[in-house]
């Protein structure tokens, strides 16, 4: 009935649709914002993305340092921005939800509910690797890397774009199997395409994880790289059956 409905709507009023949705999502978001901006919530947001920092430097103790004035202001708002953004998530996400899943097939939607938590779970995975794992370990590392001679001053910018960058990146980065479910489900890339590129898969893993930690610290790459291996070999299981639930409904008379 919602599919009918949506078909029938003139031009203006899918646009006036959308209008109504994106000013509720812009309150939602405003409104987020404006919760996270009381500098009680500020510093709390400050402490909890600082806490990889301290478990990292333990060892060294560096300060996180502001280097010119309206640093620690804008950092801040920055992470008051960001909070907002969060948590207005599910409004957001509803409000644009609603509005697409309309004119959408029933088979269309089944398949967004489906990989969207899926997505998410994955994507969530990754930021609390990172945030547990990877990031006091190569903060460990770079704060520790100059020994006695070097006196470190880390940035309060520094860091915190430091930590959002990490998060964000490895937290795409565990999108991989549902990439490759996707690639196998449109015939692009087979699940035996996949399995037989397991040697450039490990290789490129390493890489990847070169890349993404600015640390020539084999370790602080291994440990990046060995979960990215395990989600490939999870994009080749979900290819397979992903693969075969497609197969299935073909093989019917």
């Amino acid at each position: 009935m919602a599919e009918s409905v949506f078909k029938r709507m003139t031009l203006g009023q899918h646009l006036e649709e959308l209008r109504r949705r994106l000013m509720l999502s812009v309150v939602a978001l405003g409104v987020a914002i404006c919760a996270c901006v009381p500098y009680p919530v500020q510093d709390a947001l400050l402490w909890l993305i600082s806490r990889p920092y301290a478990w990292g430097v333990a060892p060294n103790e560096p300060d996180l340092n502001a280097f010119y004035l309206g640093e620690p202001v804008l950092v801040y708002f920055e992470l008051s921005l960001i909070a907002g953004l969060i948590l207005s998530f599910p409004v957001v996400f509803y409000e644009l939800w609603a509005f697409v899943a309309a004119g959408l097939h029933p088979h269309e939607r089944r398949a967004v509910y489906l990989y969207g938590p899926i997505s998410l779970l994955l994507f969530l995975s990754g930021v609390s690797f990172t945030y547990f794992f990877l990031l006091p370990i190569t903060i460990g590392f770079l704060t520790g890397y100059p020994g006695g001679q070097i006196r470190m001053m880390v940035s309060l910018s520094g860091y915190v774009d430091f930590f959002l960058i990490l998060e964000l990146a490895v937290g795409v980065l565990f999108e991989l199997p549902l990439l490759m479910l996707f690639l196998a489900r449109l015939g692009l890339i087979s699940p035996e395409a996949f399995a037989g590129k397991r040697r450039a898969a490990v290789l490129l893993a390493f890489v990847v994880s070169a890349i993404i930690t600015p640390t020539p610290d084999p370790l602080t790459q291994t440990i990046l790289a060995l979960p990215l291996i395990g989600l490939y070999e999870l994009g080749i299981l979900l290819a397979r059956l992903g693969g075969r639930a497609r197969q299935a409904p073909e093989a019917a008379p």
